[in-house]
């Protein structure tokens, strides 16, 4: 009995996986996701003077190895005491609803992303 396996598709597709950028394309996709945070928290921003809906910045995206970061803040020195509280106001915790939202179907966007690359 002879059995014949054809890996040239799965060869093909290795191929289009070995050109990928993957710190490119995770660069792009941290800065949309950084995006969706920011469309989610700005609106959850207490609004005073609006100074602190305006401040929110990006470091850029850093790769360290596998790992592609990207720090946000809040340059308003006030806007933590905001978030987390003082012993005289209630926490509001508008950060971690910006970082729940970005985080609700990341792998899915990721996943959308890589394939529109190999799709070429």
């Amino acid at each position: 009995m002879k059995i014949t396996v054809d890996t040239s598709e799965l060869d093909q597709f290795i191929k289009q996986v070995e050109s990928v950028n993957f710190p490119e394309i995770n660069k792009d996709f941290i800065e949309d996701e950084f995006g969706i945070f920011v469309d989610k928290v700005v609106p959850e921003t207490p609004v005073d003077t609006e100074d602190m809906m305006n401040a929110y910045k990006n470091s850029g995206t850093k790769q360290k190895g596998s790992i592609t970061e990207q720090d946000w803040s809040n340059e308003k020195e006030y806007s933590s005491y905001v978030n987390y509280g003082t012993t005289k106001i209630s926490p509001r915790y508008f950060w971690e609803k910006g970082m729940n939202h970005a985080e609700q179907n990341r792998e899915s966007r990721y996943q959308e992303k890589l394939a529109k690359k190999l799709e070429g």
